[in-house]
């Protein structure tokens, strides 16, 4: 699943795995975020382009920009 930098727009692949992991772990905590992830290169936050959560919550970095 691909991630992209919200401040330098590097891309990076998270596997689907890990995503619904730590997705699972914190959805009880806040349904309404998507799982982040740190940017290697700036480290800023990173958003999903595109995500579904468990409970049919969509993000989408298109609606960021």
């Amino acid at each position: 699943m691909k991630f992209i930098c919200l401040s330098c727009g590097e891309k990076e692949s998270i596997p689907m795995d890990v995503v619904k992991f730590l997705d699972d772990a914190d959805i009880a905590n806040d349904p309404n975020n998507p799982p982040q992830f740190t940017c290697e290169k700036c480290g800023k936050e990173m958003y999903p382009e595109y995500y579904r959560n468990a409970l049919g919550i969509e993000f989408k970095i298109s609606d960021l920009q």
